[in-house]
């Protein structure tokens, strides 16, 4: 009996988990298929909201590398000094 519950249950879990690999298969091929419909000229806007002011700099010249080689999307970082309490602040303003 355990032999014949074992064999049962260790089915199930194989089933199981082909069942799923097909369906994550399928998951990804549709989330490519979305992301290669979405033509190249459509303007796109990204925003980063970060903390370090130290690391600006560098941030602004990956920036300008970035839309170098894609024009059509335009990142906009908001950089805040001083921590949680003028983050709190900045997202009651808007």
């Amino acid at each position: 009996m355990k032999k014949i519950f074992a064999l049962l249950l260790s089915m199930v879990f194989l089933f199981s988990a082909c069942s799923k690999t097909e369906e994550v298969k399928n998951q990804s091929t549709s989330a490519q298929e979305s992301a290669t419909t979405t033509p190249e000229n459509e303007k796109v806007t990204i925003e980063i909201f970060q903390f370090k002011v130290e690391i600006v700099e560098q941030l602004n010249g990956l920036i300008a590398d970035f839309e170098k080689e894609y024009p059509y999307i335009d990142v906009v970082i908001d950089t805040v000094g001083g921590g949680v309490r003028t983050m709190e602040r900045h997202l009651e303003v808007e």
